[in-house]
């Protein structure tokens, strides 16, 4: 249960915690049509009356979104907002709904407020909708800062080993300067020097040591 309450958070509320251009084209339209429904069912009002009634709900709705995304959440590209404060947004966006669809059924055609046949209908049904939402669109982004981020990290990787292979190379070739500006030159001097001592020796043992040296200069 944890582990979901936070993965929830980590994907609801960042950037798309809330949104004019999710809730516009996803959330308002089905909002809408069961507003109609509601209207026509509770009040026997004619469809253009119902549309009326609803209309003026959803635009009081879209505004109340604007201003909260960039007041409230105005920060919610650089850190997780406050899951209240996500709340807060989803849930008064379905009361300010409900709340003026109430007050535009009253002002314009007399009919009653009915706040709790409209109010709590329309929060419940905009607070789910925006928090499912904002949980979609949030675990898509995640996702794909995380393939982003891995895609980062792979090309550090392969970077670091060429780098790596690069230096082995380097290495390499300086160890074979070193082999053929010092210690080769050193070695047929040495053996220059075993042959001279083996052309003069006298004795048969240090004959015998130096031929045994001067054969292990060859095989360096």
């Amino acid at each position: 249960m944890k582990f979901a309450l936070l993965r929830f958070r980590y994907a609801a509320t960042g950037r798309w915690a809330v949104s004019i251009r999710t809730y516009t084209p996803i959330v308002m339209p089905f909002g809408f049509l069961t507003s109609i429904e509601r209207e026509q069912s509770f009040n026997n009002t004619s469809i253009s009356q119902a549309v009326v009634i609803a209309v003026g709900g959803e635009l009081v709705c879209a505004l109340y979104i604007f201003i909260m995304q960039n007041v409230l959440l105005g920060n919610r590209y650089q850190r997780l907002q406050p899951l209240w404060r996500c709340l807060i947004v989803w849930f008064g966006a379905g009361f300010v709904r409900g709340f003026f669809t109430a007050c535009n059924a009253n002002w314009n055609f007399g009919y009653d407020f009915a706040f709790i046949n409209r109010l709590v209908p329309s929060m419940t049904y905009t607070g789910l909708a925006m928090a499912l939402v904002a949980f979609f669109f949030g675990s898509i982004e995640r996702k794909r800062i995380e393939i982003k981020a891995l895609n980062s990290l792979g090309n550090i990787l392969e970077q670091e080993q060429s780098n790596l292979n690069q230096l082995k190379l380097q290495n390499s070739a300086q160890a074979q300067q070193v082999m053929q500006t010092q210690l080769l030159p050193q070695i047929d001097s040495l053996q220059d020097g075993i042959k001279q001592l083996l052309a003069t020796a006298e004795d048969n043992n240090d004959s015998d040591q130096l031929a045994e040296l001067y054969q292990q200069s060859l095989a360096v």
